[in-house]
């Protein structure tokens, strides 16, 4: 009977707290100050330990712990109570939190090898992420990131000895970063029954502990693996704060996507964004928008029945003055130079579902219009123009964003009668830069050079590098002649875009005309969500052939040339018109 009383008593608890979960979905759960303190003493100490404790990485349900985490960490009344609950999460002979930095772990002091972790790059990525079992064994295998456990050797400093970190005012997390091979063993088997079995618990897995997971799961990548964090503010906890009580007041998508956006754009990082799998996100109207002389400009309308035009000049968006709309989206898209940023503005500021309207305020140089447009393109239109032709007599023009390797050996003969050759860089090459082998005979032309960096502890600044490069070799029997060369680029000329672009420069292959690229390359990371969104960021660095970083910088071209709003509302391509006019004095 008595026991039957406790069933029933059970019962009711968790059927009241379960409505109170539902009976207001629409309140925002306030949480004090201490509390948002917990979630991030937590966010430190389950970076630290995912990425460098030596675990078993792929058999750990680390969502699950993520979400349990933050539920558990948030409850605590205290530091003790905190204490307590990290140290039932994170269940370890060697991980210890404590109030000070006293603690009980045994330094390893025997001579066997120790295990720990060698990331180069983020080399964790999972299966949710390469679906197809092949491409991901050779990604592993073969991708330029690997994150393995490894046997230290008599050469490295790695000591088994007790790291000490401090992950709130008064909380500090020991650890030990290596164990020899009998305590991993011994630890395994408990590392993982405590992770696939002890959290289940019953708390708030609603949506907005599921959103400040994604935060803390996408900050963390970022704060230990991203290259380039001398220019970033990650190591600072403001951003995360902010972020954690802004998804506390309201967790809509929207504001989730905009707090992780914030993340990304904090790196600067012309690759780094966040990426949704339902693509009716990102419809358009059918119009491309550029930034030209410091204004919003109309460059193509693909709807002949549209109130718009070339030339005209976006001056509102939904009633909102364009120094407002580019404040706002400054800071959530990301990019290491000015020109790929206000590219980027120009594309964001106008998404949106599929179908739904955007009132304009469009000023044609004489009057203001207000027209209604419709979000109905996703794909900006394939160029009908001839990708490879003469545009002139000895002059030949090829679009590399709408060609491949099969359409430009196709091509040889065409380009062989050419004396100049233009190639237009200003989107992504569909062709990589072994294209170039059929434009010199003699030399072998090197890369850029590629620098995942070497991680094996947290909080440390970034000092060893993957460094390589590869070659390029001629091939003689498709050599094209000698041919004046001309690559035309601008802001969306972006990564692999930038290989080729760096080797017309460094070994001046031919005259580079147009404005600065992206500055964004090197392979990109990515990373799965809790919320089913997917993190991009540049996982390396790249530095030019002389040494020089490509992140800021980009490839500056030989002959600046840029378009005007008159030369938009005359339908002309002013980079080709002058390069094609370029050719001419040089053949003379």
């Amino acid at each position: 009977m008595i026991f039957e009383k406790n069933i029933i008593k059970i019962i009711l608890v968790v059927l009241m707290v379960f409505a109170s979960k539902i009976s207001n979905p629409n309140v925002p759960k306030i949480i004090d100050s201490n509390r948002v303190e917990n979630i991030i003493a937590f966010a430190k100490s389950y970076g630290i330990i995912k990425y460098f404790y030596p675990n078993n990485f792929s058999k750990i349900n680390w969502e699950y712990i993520n979400l349990n985490g933050v539920c558990l960490a948030e409850q605590a009344s205290n530091e003790v109570e905190l204490i307590a609950t990290l140290n039932q999460v994170f269940n370890s002979s060697y991980i210890h939190f404590s109030s000070d930095s006293s603690n009980d772990i045994p330094d390893y002091t025997g001579k066997s090898k120790l295990l720990y972790w060698r990331h180069v790059g983020f080399g964790l990525s999972d299966r949710s992420i390469i679906k197809n079992r092949l491409l991901y064994f050779l990604y592993k295998k073969f991708g330029p990131y690997h994150s393995k456990l490894v046997k230290s050797k008599s050469s490295e400093n790695i000591d088994g000895g007790v790291y000490c970190y401090r992950i709130s005012n008064k909380i500090y997390l020991s650890i030990r970063h290596s164990l020899s091979l009998k305590e991993f063993r011994k630890e395994r088997g408990k590392f993982l029954n405590e992770y696939s079995k002890r959290l289940y618990y019953f708390c708030d897995n609603s949506n907005r502990s599921i959103k400040v997971a994604a935060l803390i799961e996408a900050w963390n990548a970022l704060l230990h693996f991203y290259p380039y964090q001398e220019y970033t503010s990650l190591k600072g906890e403001d951003m995360i704060r902010d972020a954690i009580i802004a998804i506390n007041q309201d967790s809509s998508n929207e504001v989730l996507n905009y707090q992780l956006s914030r993340l990304s754009s904090n790196l600067n990082d012309g690759h780094a964004t966040i990426y949704y799998l339902d693509s009716n996100k990102y419809f358009h109207p059918p119009f491309i928008v550029d930034w030209i002389e410091n204004q919003a400009v109309i460059t193509h309308v693909y709807n002949d029945s549209m109130l718009v035009s070339r030339g005209d000049i976006i001056a509102k968006i939904d009633g909102v003055l364009m120094d407002s709309v580019i404040h706002r989206y400054s800071n959530t898209v990301s990019s290491s130079t000015d020109d790929y940023k206000f590219k980027l503005i120009m594309y964001y500021m106008l998404v949106g579902s599929k179908n739904s309207s955007v009132l304009l305020d469009l000023y044609n140089g004489k009057t203001i219009n207000s027209v209604l447009v419709k979000r109905t393109m996703i794909h900006k239109p394939k160029d009908v123009i001839q990708p490879i032709r003469e545009v002139d007599k000895g002059i030949c023009y090829l679009n590399l964003s709408n060609i491949n390797q099969k359409t430009f050996d196709k091509s040889i003969n065409l380009l062989k009668s050419c004396n100049s050759i233009i190639l237009d860089f200003r989107g992504n090459s569909l062709i990589g830069s072994y294209m170039l082998r059929y434009f010199f005979k003699d030399s072998v032309m090197k890369s850029p050079y590629w620098l995942p960096p070497i991680i094996s502890f947290p909080e440390k600044k970034i000092v060893e590098y993957d460094t390589s490069y590869w070659q390029i070799y001629p091939n003689v029997k498709k050599y094209l002649g000698h041919k004046n060369i001309i690559a035309l680029a601008n802001a969306n000329s972006i990564s692999g875009t930038e290989t080729i672009l760096s080797i017309i420069k460094h070994y001046k292959i031919g005259a580079i005309i147009g404005s600065r690229t992206a500055g964004a390359n090197g392979n990109v990371v990515k990373i799965k969500l809790p919320n089913n969104s997917y993190l991009y960021f540049t996982g390396m660095r790249v530095l030019t052939q002389d040494m020089k970083d490509l992140y800021g910088n980009g490839i500056t071209p030989d002959i600046e040339i840029t378009p005007t709003i008159n030369g938009v509302k005359l339908g002309l391509d002013e980079l080709l018109e002058y390069a094609i006019q370029y050719a001419k004095r040089k053949a003379e």
